[in-house]
């Protein structure tokens, strides 16, 4: 009967350091650089359709077999590429720093496409890593690591960052973040070898088995239902995001005061997040966790609506509504990862995660135009009740996806 290898005691922190990696540089090309262009006297349609230019972080799938063929002469196949991507994302973030969103925007949209191409390519790196790095079992408890990791690091992207331009200017604040990469620099040269690291043998292998290997293990009509599933699942979350920055800076003047709540706030509420989902995920099983977790990620968007009615406010009514959406999006987003990972298998799991994954990061940019026309007519308040209600479909999906199966039932990773 085989034996599950020993995993390193360095995994563990690696794992969450490289979640702290691919955290970091999201919410700078995206929730922080839109607070920028609102101070900068962008309008809120204006904003979201410049949300393109994160467009990178949903296409990474094109690139990926490159990323899975390719061995770096360094560090082998994984670490070697994360090693890259982040030297890259801290060149990208010098040069934002330097632009101004009231002059040549050209500098402002190459540099945040370049900060998301090299952020997207280490995402798909890292969770390659990690599906190459773990058994199956032990995906749930290395998903939540890597998730925890992520949602510390994306409130101080997004609120760190804040605080810093408000005190000392964007230019300043954009710096010390292209500074932040070095723990994901520490993660990486800590992070051992992963147990299984054979590359495609073929360019042909590379492009065409990642999609082979779901046909084969989920037949055509499973395939497409996990497709659909993916793509429906986290569109309330998705979906609100696009507004969310707007909304907060509209409604919360004080830029060191909501730079400060967004970090506490983050950083509690992954934390919380994360221990949910370990929990819920051991004692219910994934898809009663998905199901539990998709119906609260929901419900806290009916925060937002309590704050724009004003039906609740001040300091401690914003800071409570970001708390549980921070919670029901942490908890959501770690049980959802590792029922993901768990369908990929070893030699292309770059490739196969990064398809998933583009099914679901597409659907929300497709929804910009929308989105930017949807505002001006039903607000903040008749938007966020949408996001509520766009749950429904992932909600009733969850039922035929028990009956086709977790990805976790079998380890598919197997050479």
């Amino acid at each position: 009967m085989p034996t599950t290898p020993a995993i390193p005691a360095r995994m563990w922190p690696a794992l969450a350091l490289l979640g702290f990696a691919c955290g970091l540089p999201q919410p700078l090309i995206d929730a922080t650089l839109a607070t920028w262009l609102s101070k900068a006297g962008w309008s809120p349609e204006d904003i979201v359709r410049f949300g393109w230019v994160t467009l990178p972080l949903t296409l990474k799938v094109l690139w990926a077999p490159v990323i899975d063929r390719l061995v770096p002469p360094f560090l082998g196949r994984r670490r070697g590429w994360l090693i890259l991507m982040q030297v890259m994302i801290a060149g990208g973030l010098a040069i934002l720093a330097f632009s101004d969103p009231q002059g040549a925007t050209w500098v402002l949209v190459l540099s945040a496409l370049l900060v998301a191409f090299a952020s997207a390519t280490q995402d798909l790196v890292a969770n390659g890593y990690t599906c190459d790095a773990l058994p199956a079992d032990r995906l749930p408890a290395g998903a939540g690591l890597w998730v925890w990791g992520y949602r510390v690091a994306m409130p101080l992207s997004s609120g760190v960052a804040v605080v810093f331009a408000d005190w000392w200017g964007w230019q300043t604040a954009y710096l010390i973040m292209a500074a932040g990469v070095v723990p994901g620099i520490i993660g990486t040269l800590l992070a051992p070898p992963p147990i299984r690291d054979e590359p495609p043998l073929s360019w042909s292998e590379a492009l065409v088995e990642p999609i082979r290997e779901f046909h084969r293990r989920l037949g055509g009509h499973g395939l497409l239902l996990l497709l659909v599933f993916v793509m429906c699942y986290r569109l309330p979350d998705g979906m609100a995001n696009l507004l969310i920055p707007a909304f907060q800076t509209e409604h919360f003047k004080d830029l060191t005061g909501l730079g400060l709540t967004r970090t506490v706030v983050g950083i509690v509420g992954a934390g919380i997040g994360a221990l949910l989902a370990a929990g819920c995920a051991m004692r219910l099983g994934v898809m009663r966790s998905l199901l539990i977790l998709g119906v609260a990620q929901a419900l806290s968007n009916l925060g937002y609506i309590g704050l724009d009615q004003h039906w609740w406010g001040g300091l401690y009514g914003f800071a409570t509504v970001l708390l549980v959406d921070a919670i029901c999006g942490a908890a959501a987003a770690a049980v959802f990862v590792g029922y993901l990972m768990g369908f990929c298998t070893a030699r292309t799991s770059a490739t196969q995660y990064a398809l998933l994954f583009a099914v679901f990061g597409l659907t929300p940019h497709l929804l910009r135009p929308l989105v930017a026309d949807l505002h001006p007519i039903l607000g903040f308040t008749g938007f966020f009740a949408v996001t509520v209600v766009v749950a429904l479909p992932g909600l009733w999906l969850l039922g035929r996806m028990a009956r086709l199966g977790s990805g976790q039932s079998v380890d598919p990773r197997s050479p």
